[in-house]
């Protein structure tokens, strides 16, 4: 899946957006008309986002739907989903990805995201890999 950025900051969100944490003053990590490739989408605390690597950076994060449009919408054959009691699991109702993001999400996804932990990424760039020999 790949999309494209058409905003890069939260100005013009949806009022739902502003529950979660963000401020019309958000800035996000990208560059408008840029092209990225997804490599998760989850849905948390009412919001979709996607999983890619923004601007400035070589480590993945999530980034509100809203901020992209889509340019191909094909979705890896080897991808899971799954869905979660959102008391459970801190507000995240679904994640759709690869095997791990998904089937390990209480560990995986918390070192990849919050610790950057080098085994958690080590996979995350492995599945990089094979998603965009997919695409």
């Amino acid at each position: 899946m790949r999309v494209r950025c058409i905003k890069d900051n939260a100005s013009s969100f949806p009022d739902e957006y502003f529950h979660v944490g963000y401020t019309p003053s958000s800035e996000f990590n990208l560059k408008i008309g840029d092209y990225y490739t997804v490599y998760g989408i989850n849905l948390w605390q009412g919001i979709f986002s996607y999983l890619l690597i923004g601007d400035r950076s070589e480590r993945p994060n999530w980034y509100p739907v809203d901020a992209f449009q889509i340019i191909e919408n094909s979705l890896p054959a080897n991808w899971f989903v799954a869905f979660f009691d959102e008391e459970e699991k801190n507000g995240l109702k679904m994640i759709i990805g690869y095997d791990e993001i998904v089937n390990s999400v209480d560990t995986h996804h918390d070192a990849l995201i919050d610790e950057r932990d080098e085994q958690a990424l080590g996979i995350f760039y492995q599945r990089k890999a094979e998603i965009e020999d997919f695409n």
